[in-house]
């Protein structure tokens, strides 16, 4: 195998789990598109590497599975290249030459939650690649100011954006989406872990009090669960959920801390107006596209759902100037300026 020009460091990918996952899937898949030879790029996952990632001329390769500290501490030292990219907040220990980190945000110092081993590893993970990397990149306004008012450190911005093929489902994918999963006709669609940073038990009073059902999709983590009158769908396959955008009524994003704050945009992308927290990169992008709710404890959320529901699609605005290209374009940019040759 030829030395790449660039090592992606992506063990962190799960297939269709989450933000990080996304972002590792999508620009892998933009580099593909946006590079004259994607083959100087090569892109590490643990094994079993799939087929069907990426689907084009970028390399990939197997590596053993380990946990989060084990990233770190002394396994995963790359093989030789010009630039090591880090695309989840940590560097393995003893990497020599230019490296990149990707910081989704600052969430185990700013909003920390989980067992206490876990988040003392993250933590050392975070610190330390955010102190020795060559160059940060940051996937939102919000997240950059975070580094710069933590570690003195410029970053970057490449914001993330919805899947290429979460478009408006179908009149029947959305009738063969709710047989599916036994929805009804009118409910509304909450995105997240049922912890408390997603205030999963705002939505459940809200949807009481408007009379509507409402389901949940995505992990449930720690000690959270469910809460009373919630439908907790846990994980969907993609193509699910991109007809679940489409089917809600509206989608309901209820989040005390984001680095940027994706399934808006999805939504948006899927036909399907949006009542969310002010956090993140949400506000930076689309301003006049969501219901902002300042408070998630109050009537405001039950004001803006109602209305929402009232004025139905009207409105929607897809969020056309965010690309996995422009990403992957603007990430190749800092691997230009280490040395690479791309």
């Amino acid at each position: 195998m030829t030395r790449p020009e660039v090592v992606l460091n992506g063990l962190a990918w799960q297939p269709g789990r989450g933000g990080v996952s996304t972002y590792i899937e999508e620009l892998s898949d933009a580099f593909n598109r946006c590079i004259a030879d994607p083959s100087r790029l090569r892109l590490r996952i643990e094994k079993p590497v799939p087929r069907t990632h990426p689907p084009d001329a970028m390399s990939v390769v197997g590596w053993p599975r380990t946990s989060a500290a084990g990233r770190v501490l002394g396994s995963h030292v790359p093989a030789r290249c010009t630039v090591f990219h880090s695309l989840d907040s940590a560097l393995p220990v003893g990497r020599r030459g230019p490296t990149v980190v990707t910081v989704h945000d600052l969430s185990v110092f700013d909003h920390p939650a989980g067992p206490r081993g876990r988040l003392a590893a993250k933590r050392a993970a975070t610190r330390q690649a955010c102190r020795s990397a060559d160059r940060l990149i940051a996937v939102s306004r919000f997240t950059a100011e975070r580094l710069a008012e933590r570690y003195g450190r410029d970053a970057t911005v490449t914001p993330l954006a919805p899947r290429p093929s979460f478009v408006p489902a179908s009149a029947e994918e959305i009738t063969a989406i709710r047989a599916k999963w036994r929805l009804p006709s009118d409910f509304v669609l909450g995105i997240g872990t049922t912890d408390g940073r997603k205030a999963p038990e705002a939505l459940s009073a809200a949807a009481r009090r408007l009379d509507i059902h409402a389901v949940t999709v995505g992990p449930t983590l720690f000690d959270g669960h469910p809460s009373r009158g919630l439908r907790h769908l846990g994980f969907v396959p993609l193509e699910d959920l991109r007809c679940l955008y489409s089917a809600a009524r509206a989608t309901v994003y209820l989040s005390r801390y984001e680095g940027f704050g994706l399934p808006p945009f999805e939504s948006l992308a899927c036909g399907t107006p949006v009542v969310a927290s002010r956090v993140g990169a949400i506000a930076d992008h689309l301003t006049d596209a969501v219901t902002f709710v300042e408070s998630v404890e109050d009537d405001e959320l039950v004001q803006a759902l109602r209305q929402t529901l009232s004025d139905g699609a009207a409105g929607v605005a897809v969020p056309h100037a965010l690309s996995w290209d422009r990403t992957a374009r603007d990430t190749a940019d800092v691997y230009r300026d280490l040395g690479a040759d791309i």
